[in-house]
């Protein structure tokens, strides 16, 4: 399944961190709603701008081990 994030809101100071932490904590609830608790879970994450950048790889682990 893939997702992605939000681009944050346009204010003059947006809370950076706040937005990020928050979207990534709604990505996983929504990727991980339909998975079974011993089912295995991997998340890549890479940058759809500039296709140069490496991605970052989580290994693969349990849902109940996610924390």
């Amino acid at each position: 399944m893939e997702g992605s994030l939000n681009p944050p809101p346009e204010t003059p100071l947006p809370d950076l961190v706040s937005h990020f932490v928050d979207s990534m904590n709604n990505l996983f609830d929504r990727v991980l709603e339909d998975v079974g608790e011993a089912d295995m879970v991997g998340i890549t994450i890479h940058n759809e701008v500039n296709q140069r950048d490496k991605p970052i790889y989580c290994s693969f682990r349990r849902k109940d081990q996610l924390s």
